[in-house]
């Protein structure tokens, strides 16, 4: 990978990259769906780096999306181990989801309420690894992606399975 910043060019090898020749790709995406379209990216090839994989997983017709557990089915300790690899940002932005059940936010509004935010691209990035995270551990993000009105949500019945995981009990 060529990385260049001011006046210095850096080249970066990495070992699970798909292939040494890289391609700039740009794509126009609507702000409030860019985040769906990275949830797509990250779950195109089921977590494969590599060429290798991913082909054995074309030539295999694998999809996993059918086996997926529904997040309200998901075992609480499952979920707190999910909960802890996702970054800060992540963790505030699905509490917010969590603690406003049901209601739909743009990214923009999103990066509006939860101050980790850089932006409404950044409350679409935020997704990428919970997603990757929960698709590869089984099962479904608890929150979910409304079309016709281009916002993020959670149900309610996921917000109390996340809360009643992630949240300290008084007892």
């Amino acid at each position: 990978m060529r990385i260049v910043k001011g006046d210095r060019e850096y080249i970066h090898e990495r070992e699970t990259s798909m292939s040494t020749n890289y391609a700039t790709v740009t794509a126009l995406i609507p702000v409030d769906l860019v985040a769906h379209f990275y949830r797509w990216v990250a779950e195109a090839h089921n977590g494969a780096t590599t060429l290798a994989e991913i082909s054995a997983q074309h030539a295999a017709e694998v999809d996993r999306s059918d086996e997926r557990i529904s997040f309200p089915d998901v075992d609480p300790d499952l979920i707190r181990t999910w909960w802890a690899k996702l970054s800060d940002t992540a963790r505030d932005v699905l509490a917010f989801l969590a603690h406003n059940a049901d209601e739909r936010f743009t990214g923009t509004e999103l990066a509006n309420e939860c101050e980790t935010l850089a932006g409404p691209s950044g409350a679409a990035g935020t997704f990428n690894w919970p997603s990757r995270h929960a698709t590869n551990m089984g099962f479904d993000g608890p929150w979910h992606w409304d079309n016709e009105v281009h916002a993020y949500f959670m149900p309610a019945t996921n917000a109390a399975v996340l809360l009643a995981a992630v949240v300290p009990s008084d007892d």
